[in-house]
């Protein structure tokens, strides 16, 4: 089984979220003993098992059985026997899920790169990674964990996506919205257009421009309206000429910096 180290040489920087209720797990722990170690890697850092650690402090006692791991098969074994015959084991929602991952990860690095040694690329092997993770914790969709991982670690971020990825977290956490709709949300709001170059930039405009001379001139053919109607086309119109006018100030810019 495991070995029992002080509760003092574990370390964690994860918090039971305000609501967990870890009384009755404590409860079962006092009457019957931890019955699935906490998963720690090979210098005591927590990798799963933060409910029955801090119901094993909550008892007052000082010490807790720990298996320590050091390759990535070993503690996908073990996640997988907690998730399966833990006491009070509560679902794996994505916040949990995206710091399962990222705890696993140095592992699963580390594995990789033990069992590469001495065999050839290209033969076919595939060596841990997302399956063997999906298998542990009981996902099916190795695209969902791609998504769910990759809009925790956008939300580290210090610049817009961050921002909004951050703004979107607590709703992917109570599953109000997916990861994919999280993902695409913050997409939509930070992702600029793939044109760079100056010269294309200004020929990108001046369509831009041409659009609105012809919008223009089809507005203008238009006959007598309702009076109601004839001043909402007006302002309309008012509104595409105050716009043509910037992009025609923006392609002046354009083609002054072209020629610098």
């Amino acid at each position: 089984m495991g070995q029992r180290v002080p509760l003092s040489s574990i370390w964690t920087n994860r918090a039971l979220d305000p609501d967990d209720d870890i009384s009755k797990l404590a409860e079962h722990i006092n009457d019957s003993g931890l019955q699935v170690p906490i998963l720690v890697s090979s210098d005591y850092i927590l990798i799963d098992g933060l409910r029955r650690l801090k119901a094993v402090a909550s008892l007052d006692q000082t010490t807790i059985e720990v298996v320590a791991v050091n390759l990535f098969d070993q503690a996908m074994a073990w996640i997988k026997r907690a998730r399966e015959h833990g006491v009070e084991a509560r679902p794996l929602v994505p916040r949990r899920i995206a710091e399962l991952y990222a705890a696993c990860r140095p592992l699963m690095n580390l594995s990789r790169s033990l069992k590469m040694r001495g065999v050839q690329y290209g033969t076919g092997v595939r060596v841990g990674g997302r399956p063997s993770f999906l298998d542990a914790i009981g996902l099916e969709s190795e695209s969902y964990l791609q998504a769910v991982t990759q809009i925790y670690r956008m939300a580290e971020r210090d610049d817009d996506k961050g921002r909004w990825a951050r703004d979107m977290l607590p709703l992917v956490d109570n599953e109000t919205v997916s990861p994919y709709m999280a993902l695409d949300y913050v997409r939509r709001r930070t992702e600029k257009g793939n044109v760079v170059k100056l010269e294309e930039q200004r020929l990108v405009v001046m369509n831009t421009r041409a659009a609105l001379t012809g919008i223009l001139y089809s507005l203008r053919q238009l006959g007598p309206l309702d009076p109601e109607l004839n001043r909402d086309t007006e302002g309309l119109i008012d509104d595409l000429r105050r716009m043509r006018r910037t992009l025609h100030q923006l392609i002046n810019r354009l083609t002054k910096e072209q020629t610098q």
